[in-house]
């Protein structure tokens, strides 16, 4: 009997419900049969179900009325599993939740001195545990940690006897100790004078140690101590086994993937040079790291403002003005601090019974003036900001928090010895980092190296000890405890000048309509912005967390160490709420992790400079009113003004001309935060214009790498990119100048379709223009503006003129990167992982004279299709003759490989087709549903295997999130766990319904939540390519890395210079064969099939829809597409795969 897919689905239980087709139905009853799916035919979703007579249970004959009660009490049930199946997963979650607020809570306690408090709190909730009657009760210490943290507490001072207390406590309780617990209590026992009973101690801790299981050398390595607690524990140890020898552990330095298993035979012997000798001399570099770490231990950098300033008495008479404000905030605010934390320090002291967790120590982890800095300079960012761009006030909450958390972090690392240790070993580093002329046996990796050095500096702090990070209810409490002071106590006049002045607040909480819900914002009050625009302030203030270091990044060497020198850089950027692919990397082991954080390594390790003539050019034109043809924001004050409502006017105009009013107010705040955006990029830019710097790196959840400081970077628009260069230059080389040319001409766009030899042609023959462009950029022929890429372009003709002008261009020092861009990356991966043969050779897999333009294919198909309905007489198909052009098509055909709905790629087409100015518009929304059927219908019949394999994945998701209730999970080919992280959060915070200086006890985790099902289905097939995509990235890296030469990428474009594209060239060809020669759709199937599918044991065996669901998960996982016939091994001759 064949079943067709349906389209209705029941939400709450995973159940599909199935449509026949053209089949006879038989009288026997569904729910009775026990049903096996024996084939899925993923491209036609349809499912084969075989029946067996004998596989059909005998049933007594049932009364109609019978068996709707039957079939009603099945469904009934099945809904009361589920929900108690979801209770218990959110009483673990607020279980999981509290206990990881509760160790936080402790943590902050001890490292404040509040040992008491900390032991008080934690039995406290034990009790409460204890003695509650509630059913649901989730405040349970489950875990041993918050125990360990006070034990760990209680041993650096020494005090035996609370210890045993608290260890009779976690006997009591039931609660398994680890290889921590038995450190803690050895350090302590290490701390006091040696005595028979001090001896007999130890013993009876070490006779535990061993009945338990435990190498006592794994006690020892896998122990988190600070400062001397080592030295304590192993003095205590050979008190009782004198000859005892410690082993650290060492970890392994090479790799364990099969892709770069090769690079370990040269990991200690390639002779790689320093990535930035000769651009800045070690003492220099000795130097900027002192002052690195002196800027990251202030928070933030203050530059100066490129802005042209007006220095008129009516602005100097608004800075005034603005220091005078300044003044009085931190006066009100530090006065109000101080007597609010008098209350809370009272309330936290005097109640002898209450020990809940409170806000309070977390608002005496700063001094009071440092809680002071952070309120008046969020208070600056928001009067410099604008009202276009604003976040929800919980987010705001939560920056403030964080902000806080930076700040309590720097202390911390000081207090615990962090400081000291590292200030030694990256004095070591940096020496290593500049060595030109490394001996025989050093290695050439930043990983290893830090790892070795760590192995010789086993004494004192541990490099990857950090306290426990603060969750989300603490940064939020603590951000809303701020802002609850600055709404209350920072005002402003109104009007600011007038002689008639009312107070308001500087900010204020309003409720705005957005997307037909209602959000709460904190905004600033008009009077505060018209203060800081009309002051014209000459310096600017970002966190240093925002700007490129001035010293190499340390190296990721775990997922907690690694970026800035003190500040926290998060390895993976998560949602605060997304902990499971945390979990899973901590799981996975380090070395899983090596080739990704290596790659992470070798990007951050390139040195980059600033290109200042193209950096002058762009000021002058930024500071002479912008100039929107080249992409240069002006100023807000250039947006043209509506006509005002004069007395007069009709209804129709009055409404006009209100609607016109709230355009321009929309289009105003655009362009004011356009212009912040550059003016922050270029500011920070001239700060760095006579420096070297450096980006430190991290990647988001799939494992594409971006550079951490968001304004000032490579990924940013073609105007920054043009004002970035390698600080380490190199000669041109024979080749050098042919791939400058080849380069230029690329970025202009203008020849894309021609072989490389016409390309080379056209710009000897349109050399005058470039030189032109060069010398007369903005009062010449002006050739470079239009390029696709111009501000690129003319940063491309000065390098091309002086090497040409040189003398001798192969001698010629050149800092210019060259790109190299992958055809359609996306659909390059899919027709490798299916073998498309044609979609193949439409993206450039395949070696060809010429370049294939996969966008003008599908053009030319559509209009093929069109055409063929022009004939027959079809209406919208005889409109559209004439318009459908390469550029109608080329963003849906982009990002149907990234998952575009026809909803998205229906707007695509819509926002071409308006801008035709001979198209009828009247036809738009008509002929844009139409190009979308016939545009996808094209792709499909382009890209067999891709649209199989997209299929696959799609179900593969859905299946699993339904009837599994999980989030979606894969590996990537270099050993990245990934975690979709798509679950279905309620926007409701415990936090506003507690007092201001309770904390909640719980929050929202993703791994206690169901699973955002559309999400999840629409984001793994996307998600997965962008996961190849970086994987192939992260490898050319690597072997780049290894083979001595520069490489930097932004996602699929990869650039180096000009001297090394054909190694480059070579290494990226071959890391893409090498990558899909690996079995990625068979692993993918293995994988999901250890962690998702059913055993027989597991199922109802009742015939009900779940049961058969639960049949479709196991099939449809592990039906792997077929793939095609293409040889993948053609991508190595392929002049145009990346080009």
């Amino acid at each position: 009997m064949l079943l067709q897919q349906g389209s209705t689905t029941h939400g709450r239980t995973g159940i599909r419900r199935w449509q026949s087709t053209n089949i006879q139905t038989r009288p026997t009853k569904p729910q009775s049969r026990i049903l096996r799916v024996d084939d899925v035919n993923v491209q036609s979703r349809q499912v084969t179900i075989v029946e067996s007579k004998k596989d059909l249970p005998i049933q007594p004959s049932l009364e109609p009325t019978q068996k709707k009660k039957n079939v009603k009490g099945k469904k009934k049930k099945k809904q009361i599993e589920e929900s108690e199946h979801l209770q218990a997963l959110r009483r673990k979650g607020r279980e999981f939740s509290f206990n990881q607020s509760l160790a936080t809570y402790i943590s902050v306690c001890m490292s404040l001195g509040m040992t008491n408090r900390a032991t008080h709190t934690l039995l406290y909730y034990r009790q409460l545990a204890q003695h509650t009657t509630r059913k649901n009760f989730a405040q349970i210490i489950k875990t041993v940690l918050p125990y360990n943290i006070v034990l760990r507490g209680l041993a650096e001072k020494g005090n035996y006897s609370k210890m045993v207390e608290v260890m009779k406590c976690l006997q009591a309780d039931n609660i398994r100790v680890d290889e921590t617990t038995f450190a803690c209590l050895l350090e302590c026992l290490g701390r006091q004078c040696e005595s028979p009973a001090n001896t007999t101690e130890i013993n009876t801790w070490l006779t535990a140690i061993e009945e338990q299981g435990i190498d006592l050398d794994n006690v020892l390595n896998k122990i988190d101590l600070i400062k001397d607690g080592l030295e304590y524990a192993l003095k205590a140890v050979h008190r009782v086994q004198p000859s005892f020898i410690f082993t650290p552990t060492t970890s392994p330095l090479g790799y364990d993937n099969n892709l770069v298993k090769k690079l370990n035979q040269t990991l200690h012997t390639t002779k790689v040079s320093s990535p930035a000798y000769g651009t800045v001399t070690k003492e220099q570099l000795v130097k900027w790291s002192e002052e690195q770490l002196e800027t990251e231990a202030k928070g933030v950098m203050v530059i100066k403002s490129i802005e042209a300033l007006d220095e008129s008495d009516e602005t100097h008479k608004y800075r005034k003005l603005v220091e005078d404000y300044e003044q009085q905030w931190r006066s009100v605010l530090l006065d109000t601090f101080t007597r609010t934390l008098g209350v809370l320090k009272k309330n936290f002291f005097s109640n002898q019974l209450d020990k809940r967790m409170t806000v309070y120590p977390y608002l005496v982890s700063l001094a009071p003036e440092e809680f002071v800095d952070i309120m008046v300079q969020e208070i600056q960012r928001m009067g410099r900001g604008s009202l276009a761009h604003s976040m929800t006030k919980y987010m705001m909450y939560r920056h403030l928090g964080e902000l806080v958390y930076s700040r309590y972090l720097m202390h911390y690392k000081k207090q615990s010895g962090y400081l000291n240790k590292l200030q030694e070993m990256y004095g070591e580093y940096i020496s290593w980092y500049m060595d030109n002329d490394r001996p025989e046996g050093v290695t050439y990796v930043p990983r290893v190296r830090w790892q070795e050095l760590a192995e010789n500096h086993l004494s004192g702090s541990n490099m990857d000890h950090y306290p426990i990070e603060w969750p989300n209810p603490v940064l939020v409490s603590v951000g809303k405890f701020l802002y609850s002071l600055m709404i209350m106590k920072t005002m402003v006049w109104n009007p600011l000048l007038s002689q008639v002045k009312h107070k308001q607040p500087a900010i204020y909480e309003v409720e705005i309509n957005k997307d037909y819900r209602v959000v709460d914002e904190i905004k600033p009050s008009p009077s505060l912005l018209e203060l800081y625009q009309k002051a014209v302030l000459p310096t600017l203030t970002f966190e240093t967390t925002k700007i490129p270091m001035v010293c190499p990044p340390i190296p990721w060497v775990s997922t907690r160490l690694g970026g800035y020198l003190l500040n926290d850089t998060k390895i993976v950027r998560l949602p605060y709420n997304a902990q499971q692919q945390q979990k899973r990397m901590e799981d996975c082991g380090v070395r899983q992790l090596y080739p990704t954080m290596d790659s992470l390594n070798q990007l951050s390790t390139i040195p980059w400079r600033v290109n200042q003539p193209m950096l002058d050019i762009l000021i002058h034109l930024f500071n002479s009113k912008g100039c929107e043809e080249l992409d240069i924001p002006p100023p807000s004050s250039e947006c043209p003004k509506p006509e005002k409502i004069q007395s007069g006017m009709s209804k129709a105009e009055v409404h006009k001309a209100k609607r016109q009013q709230l355009e321009y107010d929309q289009r105003k705040n655009e362009m004011l935060s356009l212009w912040c955006d550059m003016l922050y990029k270029l500011s920070i830019a001239n700060h760095y214009r006579d420096r070297v710097f450096w980006f430190p790196h991290n990647m988001d959840f799939r494992g594409r790498v971006y550079p951490t400081p968001p304004h000032l970077n490579h990924l940013s628009s073609d105007s920054i990119r043009s004002i970035l260069q390698f600080a380490l230059g190199k000669k041109l080389g024979p080749k050098g100048l042919w791939w400058l040319k080849l380069h230029l001409i690329n970025l202009t766009g203008l020849v894309k379709r021609e072989p490389i030899s016409a390309r080379l042609d056209y710009c000897d023959s349109i050399m005058e223009d470039i030189l032109d462009s060069a010398d007369n950029p903005l009062d010449g022929r002006r050739w470079w503006t239009k390029s696709d890429e111009p501000w690129q372009t003319l940063a491309a003709c000065k390098e091309l003129a002086a090497a040409l002008r040189s003398g001798n261009p192969e001698e010629y020092v050149s800092h210019l990167p060259i790109h190299q861009d992958g055809s359609c990356n996306g659909l390059q991966h899919y027709a490798a992982l299916g073998r498309d043969e044609i979609g193949a050779k439409s993206v450039n897999l395949a070696p060809c004279s010429t370049p294939q333009d996969v966008y003008s294919d599908v053009a030319a198909l559509v209009e093929k299709e069109r055409e063929e309905d022009a004939n027959a007489e079809h209406q919208l198909a005889q409109v559209l003759e004439g318009h459908i052009k390469r550029k109608i098509i080329k963003q849906t055909v982009m990002t149907t490989v990234y998952g575009v709905t026809r909803f998205g790629a229906r707007l695509q087409i819509e926002k071409q087709l308006k801008a035709l100015d001979d198209f009828p518009q009247n036809h738009r929304w008509a002929a844009s549903h139409y190009l979308v059927q016939k545009t996808f219908i094209c792709l499909e019949k382009m890209f067999t295997s891709t649209k199989e394999i997209q299929n696959w994945f799609t179900d593969c998701a859905k299946t699993i999130s339904e009837t599994r209730g999980q989030n979606l999970e894969y590996v990537t080919p270099l050993g990245l766990p990934v975690v979709q992280p798509y679950s279905n959060f309620k926007y409701r915070y415990a936090v506003d319904s507690a007092s201001i200086s309770q904390l909640p006890a719980s929050y929202s985790i993703d791994s206690f939540m169901k699973p955002n099902v559309m999400k999840q289905k629409n984001a793994f097939p996307p998600n997965f390519i962008h996961s190849l995509d970086s994987s192939h990235m992260m490898l050319t890296s690597l072997h780049c890395q290894s083979s001595d030469i520069t490489f930097v990428s932004v996602h699929d474009c990869f650039w180096t210079h000009a001297c090394s594209v054909d190694i480059m060239n070579k290494v990226c060809r071959q890391q893409f064969v090498a990558l899909h020669q690996e079995p990625i759709l068979e692993d993918l199937s293995r994988f999901l099939d250890r962690k998702f599918t059913l055993s027989p044991n597991e199922f109802d065996h009742d015939g009900s829809a779940l049961d058969a669901s639960r049949m479709k998960l196991n099939n449809i996982i592990s039906k792997v597409p077929p793939k095609g016939e293409f040889d993948i091994n053609s991508v190595l001759d392929s002049v145009y795969f990346f080009s």
